[in-house]
């Protein structure tokens, strides 16, 4: 799933409360990308940034989505698996474990001769008890 402006929003609206607390929002951005696009140009960029959503989907599945927003910022839910919100250190290492490892690995070692090893990213988390607001407070 994913890639359309609004495909975050309403995946995010279809989910009742509850299913919202089995969930993680996750907003990643790729670090100093106009410096890549300096230094290859904006075409490779460009392709850079499908690459990159590609890999993102593949990572999460069929059971979560991930639509760039724009220019190199990239926004997801995916379902989180169980674990005790009460300690937030499981909670944590549950949401690396389940697929953020995975995704920053994969990004790292992407097939991309020109960022191979040198594709840097920073993340927000929002964590399943934490998603219980609606959409807009959420991704702020």
């Amino acid at each position: 799933m994913g890639g359309s402006p609004a495909c975050v929003q309403h995946y995010f609206h279809q989910l009742t409360p509850e299913q919202r607390k089995q969930h993680a929002f996750v907003v990643f951005n790729i670090k100093n990308f106009s410096y890549f696009c300096s230094r290859f140009g904006w075409e490779v960029g460009d392709n850079l940034l499908a690459q990159v959503l590609e890999i993102a989907k593949q990572v999460i599945g069929p059971d979560g989505v991930v639509e760039r927003m724009y220019a190199d910022t990239y926004h997801l839910i995916t379902p989180c698996p169980p674990c005790t919100h009460d300690d937030p250190d499981a909670l944590v290492q549950t949401i690396f474990d389940s697929f953020l490892v995975k995704l920053v690995d994969s990004l790292f070692n992407i097939d991309n001769q020109q960022v191979n090893k040198q594709l840097y990213l920073s993340f927000g988390i929002v964590a399943p008890p934490n998603m219980d607001a609606d959409y807009h407070t959420t991704v702020e």
